[in-house]
């Protein structure tokens, strides 16, 4: 018999794994890309959700909803990049980056959401989130500078993210 929480981790972890293959399998040209992000995101989100069992099943219907829609959004605008671009990698890489950033975050935001208490975030995760995805936000708008230190500087930043947050898997 499975936990709860395991069967969330699994549930998210073969809905990620189901949309790598298939787009490895669309874009083999940039599949060493696709499956080396998404296999960050995996462990991004596994350990996002190490306390995914509290919440409430309400939030996470929708929290896998949202999944869902950001892994097809990602879907999709990664066959505009490798279409438009002629497969650049620097631009499906940052749509790849772009993408499973903002899902790894939401992930993030949904373990944050149970700390109901601000003295209860010792470690400051909140205000790392937070800078995270104003990073994101920051590295969506400059896209078209193609300048590493913007990706260097979000990948920092959720890396802080994951680095402080007390895993309790």
């Amino acid at each position: 018999m499975t936990t709860l929480q395991q069967d969330r981790i699994t549930e998210v972890s073969r809905r990620v794994s189901a949309a790598e293959n298939s787009a490895a399998l669309r874009h083999p040209t940039h599949a060493g890309a696709i499956r080396r992000v998404l296999t960050t995101l995996q462990g991004g989100l596994h350990q996002a959700h190490a306390q995914c069992a509290s919440v409430d099943h309400q939030s996470w219907a929708a929290y896998v909803s949202d999944l869902d829609h950001g892994l097809a959004e990602l879907d999709i605008e990664l066959a505009r990049a490798a279409e438009q671009h002629t497969g650049s990698d620097r631009d499906v890489e940052d749509v790849l980056v772009v993408h499973s950033t903002a899902l790894e975050l939401a992930g993030w935001r949904l373990r944050v959401s149970l700390l109901s208490d601000p003295a209860a975030d010792p470690s400051g995760v909140r205000q790392r989130l937070a800078a995270a995805e104003q990073q994101l936000q920051s590295f969506r708008s400059d896209r078209g500078s193609d300048s590493p230190a913007a990706a260097e500087s979000l990948a920092t930043s959720v890396q802080e993210v994951r680095g402080r947050y007390p895993s309790t898997t």
